[in-house]
């Protein structure tokens, strides 16, 4: 049997071979030659030239910004540049290292006293670098790895961002205490000349939200999403028998709130208390401000509907926010009428001889302590507390 010459070419395998297997497919060559490839790659050190087309006109000086950006930033160009601006060179001249790391160690920062070559080993050491991942000559530090000088720099940039949040932390508790302080002169300009003060009713830091509400999301449900609150404290409110309640007082740009808490009657929550709006009224609505005198914690807030008669330690910080929130939104002056004998609207209720609508009156007089001592008798509440400093006390002396 004679083999075609021809045919002998396309199968140049030796077929009388006593193996059996399957011949070599174009798959398993081309599998092969990648393998080979790789490893002959894998024994070298690839250098990369990376070319940009910066027009398609094929003329010089034509440069076509939109295009080059996108080869940028598509050939990872970005990152080479970052790399050499983070000093990447393989190569540092000892001060120049030291200058830039000196940030990381208190025995380099500012400035390192000692040997340059030393301060280096210094600060390789402080960031835990390998020993075969560097390595010293006579004027330079050779790195090996970018990894390791991106350790570097990373920890420096921590470096930097602590020492500005530092900065930061100090400059904001600057401007919070020159807000406080301006804060604290005008509430001491609200109640100046008018009303005797309490001690440190205003040497003292004014925090605004008492109540925490943003931990108490039950509270905030009643105040807008994006309304923000001035003001929030527990109060105390009295009713037409001056019978006292706690209110959550809260106060914001445009309205002023009341909350209180009720048990519910019917339903699957029946038993439980939960949080309920007793007043929101809108700030332009409210006519007036009622105080005493005294050093009292009494004030009323008047409206067209009926009065709020409120105790609370906070009033000096309350109403010093009331005044300035009323005057941006009507553009007036709040009026703060000073009275030792209040009177006020009380709501109309239901039958009996104090539930009819009306007023009350509240009878200021010296007494003695800080306390407030109060005599309700019919429709007139007495109340009674002892002198405090003197209404031209612009400052409370500290304890």
């Amino acid at each position: 049997f004679v083999v075609s010459p021809f045919i002998r070419a396309l199968f140049p395998e030796n077929l009388e071979a006593e193996k059996r297997g399957r011949p070599s497919t174009a798959s398993s060559k081309i599998k092969k030659q990648a393998n080979s490839l790789v490893q002959t790659l894998m024994k070298c050190t690839p250098h990369y030239i990376r070319c940009i087309k910066p027009n398609e006109t094929k003329r010089p000086r034509d440069w076509e910004e939109n295009r080059v950006r996108h080869q940028v930033e598509y050939l990872g160009l970005r990152e080479n540049i970052r790399v050499r601006r983070a000093g990447y060179a393989y190569r540092r001249v000892f001060n120049k290292f030291l200058n830039r790391y000196a940030i990381l160690t208190k025995e380099t920062w500012p400035r390192w006293t000692g040997e340059e070559r030393q301060g280096v080993m210094h600060l390789l050491n402080s960031v835990h670098m390998d020993q075969d991942q560097f390595q010293l000559g006579k004027t330079k530090v050779f790195i090996k790895a970018p990894e390791s000088l991106f350790l570097l720099e990373e920890m420096r940039e921590r470096k930097y961002n602590g020492y500005a949040r530092v900065i930061q932390k100090a400059w904001r508790k600057h401007i919070a205490v020159r807000k406080y302080v301006k804060m604290r002169e005008e509430a001491s300009d609200v109640l100046l000349n008018k009303k005797e003060r309490r001690r440190n009713s205003i040497n003292r830091n004014f925090v605004g939200d008492y109540l925490g509400t943003e931990n108490h999301p039950e509270i905030r449900q009643f105040v807008g999403r994006r309304e923000r609150i001035d003001f929030a404290d527990v109060v105390v409110k009295f009713d037409r028998r001056f019978k006292t309640t706690k209110r959550d007082l809260i106060l914001t740009p445009k309205f002023l709130y009341l909350i209180g808490r009720e048990k519910v009657k019917q339903g699957p929550d029946k038993g439980q208390i939960q949080e309920v709006l007793k007043r929101k009224i809108e700030l332009n609505k409210i006519q007036s401000v009622s105080l005493s005198t005294l050093q009292d914690d009494f004030f009323t807030v008047h409206e067209d509907e009926y009065d709020s008669v409120l105790q609370s330690v906070f009033k000096t910080e309350f109403l010093s926010l009331l005044v300035k929130r009323y005057q941006e939104k009507t553009q007036k002056k709040l009026p703060l009428k000073f009275n030792n004998l209040l009177e006020f609207k009380v709501k109309k209720g239901g039958w009996g001889p104090f539930n009819s609508s009306g007023s009350r009156q509240i009878q200021f007089q010296v007494g003695q302590g800080d306390e407030a001592v109060l005599k309700p008798s019919g429709k007139v509440l007495q109340v009674s507390i002892g002198p405090g400093l003197p209404k031209n006390s612009s400052k409370s002396p500290t304890l």
